[in-house]
């Protein structure tokens, strides 16, 4: 836990520092001051590997293993994997926790060192395909990063390393978006034709995050790239204009359209 509490510090602590009238309104005065003071966020991940590295050193039950996995950041988490890879795979609370942690998985190296782990494994279907899926996933977010990096401005270039950390945005900006939409594209059409059917629901503190079978999931990701991207023909759309006459989009073919998407929220 205390660990736990380091990193989540660790993660904020760019935030706070930079805007701390921002945060007082959020956490308090108190808690943004013992922010300010708790040191630079790789000091705060550096206490936190430390402690990880010594619960499993203490203990490596199911518990504390899936627990270092979820939440680390550094060398501990591969260890831990791997001891549950080895000793755990058929077990089913790690099937069901690590299907959430490869379907939620956001830019960072450590995630996705940690389904290309679980890839080399050649665990079940029931882990395979998320992990496989959460990599199309995150290749895609990176081909998107990847291209707005390109024309970012300072300001802009300061909250995205602030968000994700200078090294991860230095190396992603030096990656060529289309090979990575290429890359997800290909392990898309794999989940798509191999684990179509497995499981993908993701329940967190009670709350369904995603549903249906990993087909139903990777489907619309695809189409998104292959479909939606920027340069392809627009997808056709019907529908009524404000006298109730209906119209298509290729109605309009070969004059400037501009499609205006909004709503109540």
């Amino acid at each position: 836990r205390l660990a736990r509490i380091h990193l989540y510090t660790a993660r904020i602590s760019p935030q706070v520092q930079a805007s701390p009238e921002r945060y007082v309104r959020i956490y308090g005065q108190d808690t943004v001051e013992m922010i300010q003071q708790a040191g630079n966020a790789n000091a705060l991940k550096s206490k936190a590997e430390d402690l990880f590295t010594r619960a499993l050193k203490e203990s490596s039950d199911l518990a504390t293993l899936l627990s270092v996995v979820e939440q680390s950041t550094g060398g501990s988490r591969i260890d831990a994997l791997n001891v549950l890879v080895q000793e755990h795979a058929e077990e089913a609370s790690f099937v069901e926790r690590i299907r959430s942690l490869t379907l939620r998985a956001t830019h960072s190296d450590s995630n996705e060192r940690v389904l290309r782990t679980l890839l080399k494994a050649n665990l079940s279907p029931a882990v395979q395909g998320p992990a496989l899926l959460g990599l199309a996933k995150l290749l895609h977010s990176q081909a998107t990063l990847s291209r707005r990096l390109r024309g970012a401005s300072k300001a802009q270039l300061a909250r995205y390393n602030r968000s994700y950390g200078a090294t991860y945005v230095e190396r992603i900006a030096k990656l060529d978006s289309d090979t990575l939409v290429a890359a997800a594209t290909t392990v898309l059409e794999r989940v798509i034709s191999t684990y179509a059917d497995v499981n993908g629901e993701v329940t967190l503190n009670g709350r369904t995050l995603m549903s249906g079978t990993l087909g139903d999931q990777a489907k619309p990701i695809l189409n998104e790239i292959t479909q939606l991207s920027v340069g392809n023909v627009a997808p056709e759309i019907t529908a009524e204009d404000l006298e109730g006459v209906p119209f298509k989009l290729s109605d309009y073919r070969g004059k400037v359209v501009m499609l205006d998407f909004w709503g109540h929220w």
